[in-house]
């Protein structure tokens, strides 16, 4: 193969293979690519460089220090299949690839970030009934000013629900609006497993039509590009920290919209195509908080602090919630999963566990089981 480098360098470059920095030899060691097989026989050279699991395993720990020192609680997911990510880069290889600086493949904050807030993005939507999400988003949740934002709130939807109003509150505080920064922070997402890479390929099969100039017909040749992804079943730790005063509740809220997004919105590029979804955690990890109080305060109260109450449990979409009376209990998914073999039908009937603080109902536990027929 040649390298468009100095001999003495290239030289160096072969004699030392494989590399142990898969970002470095993609960046910087890119053959001359004439044809297909030198882009091929290129990217072969990234999948081949030695991955040390002693520097991942250090800059994992470091990772995790830097987790403690933003109050993050962590947690891990693993990627469902493929994952593609940091593909708009400018690369000689035509399809970027998104490594940090030592060469494991990763998902900047500000991705992790977007993908927690287009999922809580949708939850509001929905309980809103809304589906200008543009106008909710840039009018209601980003507007800087409180009143504006309240005005645009009613126009959209007159008579709002109280769950509804208190999750924009809840949205503002988390991610910010043009006046002030989000309290919360994404930390960047860091391969706990090897992250494995893998030769991937698109066909695009009207290249003159996304080139431009020509209809979209049968008799273009498709042409095959080749990218790199992670492989399926690679776990990723991800951190969602806290600005200022702790507040468990919204973190813990953050944080459930993050996997909410990553197992069901996908992060990266290519999700449309299945890419970048990562697998629901299962019960007996602590990974998503077991449920979603609209009180501050989360400290488990003792058994004899509980009462019962009774309720019709209501879906709409991805969102859950208990309807007793005029009051609404907004629950996740995971929670109820400890109390049902499959998720309930929409007006099931349920008797559930709560406490009273400061005249306001928390939600800790469904305790009947009706038989179901799931979904």
């Amino acid at each position: 193969m040649r390298y468009p480098i100095p001999k003495q360098a290239a030289d160096i470059y072969i004699s030392n293979l494989p590399w142990e920095n898969a970002g470095l030899v993609f960046d910087r060691y890119v053959p001359i690519i004439d044809n297909d097989q030198a882009k091929q026989l290129g990217l072969n050279q990234v999948i081949k460089t030695r991955r040390n699991s002693n520097l991942r395993q250090a800059l994992l720990k470091r990772w995790q220090a830097g987790a403690a020192a933003v109050g993050a609680k962590i947690f891990e997911l693993k990627t469902d299949w493929r994952l593609v990510s940091g593909v708009g880069r400018n690369t000689p290889y035509e399809v970027g690839f998104r490594f940090d600086r030592y060469g494991f493949a990763t998902l900047p904050g500000s991705s992790v970030k977007g993908v927690a807030r287009a999922y809580a993005l949708l939850q509001i939507a929905e309980a809103l009934g809304v589906k200008t999400l543009e106008k909710l988003d840039d009018q209601v949740l980003s507007e800087g000013d409180n009143s504006k934002s309240s005005g645009a709130l009613r126009r959209l939807c007159p008579e709002p629900p109280p769950t509804a109003e208190q999750l924009i509150a809840d949205f503002r505080t988390v991610f910010g609006t043009t006046a002030a920064a989000g309290c919360a922070i994404f930390l960047d997402a860091m391969p706990v497993d090897d992250p494995k890479l893998e030769l991937d390929v698109m066909n695009p099969h009207f290249p003159n039509y996304y080139q431009g100039g020509e209809l979209p017909v049968n008799w273009q040749n498709p042409v095959p590009i080749t990218f790199l992804a992670v492989a399926a079943d690679v776990r990723f730790a991800f951190a969602v920290g806290w600005r200022g005063q702790p507040a468990i509740r919204l973190q813990e809220l953050a944080q459930q919209w993050l996997v909410g997004g990553l197992t069901e919105l996908g992060a990266g590029a290519k999700t449309n195509a299945g890419y970048g979804y990562f697998a629901k955690p299962k019960l007996s990890e602590p990974t998503v908080p077991q449920s979603v109080s609209l009180h501050p305060k989360q400290t488990q109260p003792q058994p004899g602090q509980l009462k019962q109450g009774s309720g019709r449990l209501r879906r709409q979409s991805q969102r859950v919630w208990i309807q007793d009376g005029e009051q609404q209990y907004t629950l996740s998914r995971d929670y109820l999963a400890a109390a049902y073999d499959t998720l309930p039908a929409d007006k099931t009937d349920v008797t559930y566990e709560y406490d009273e603080a400061e005249g306001k109902r928390r939600v800790w536990k469904v305790i009947k089981k009706p038989s179901t027929k799931g979904l």
